[in-house]
């Protein structure tokens, strides 16, 4: 469903770059580094929105996908939380779980869920 609307979305012209860049985004970090995390990576590579970490569960298996680092919530909260412009929560089958999570841990960075973001373009 996410997959068929995010091709609906670049079929009519909208693309994550320019719908970041509303927002006044230019650093991001993704939560999640699975499917979903990798796509958006992908997408933004050849835009100026730059992807500076992901989070995730299983960074401790992953270290790097993309060439860029997986880490930890915690390792993000204490080294990313506030150097980065916002946060994308990828990881669809947890995305209210962890949304609320982060907004505790750092009320001040914007969190999102792709899975809204999609929808809303």
């Amino acid at each position: 469903m996410i997959v068929r609307k995010w091709l609906e979305n670049q079929c009519n012209g909208k693309y994550w770059k320019d719908y970041l860049k509303t927002y006044g985004y230019s650093e991001i970090a993704i939560y999640g580094a699975g499917e979903l995390g990798r796509y958006l990576v992908m997408e933004l590579q050849s835009s100026e929105i730059k992807v500076i970490v992901y989070v995730d569960r299983n960074a401790n298996e992953l270290n790097e996908v993309l060439h860029i680092p997986v880490i930890t919530l915690d390792e993000f909260i204490s080294i990313f939380g506030n150097k980065v412009d916002a946060l994308i929560v990828t990881a669809t089958s947890a995305d209210r779980e962890v949304l609320r999570e982060i907004a505790c841990r750092v009320p001040d960075l914007p969190v999102m869920s792709l899975r809204d973001m999609i929808f809303e373009m």
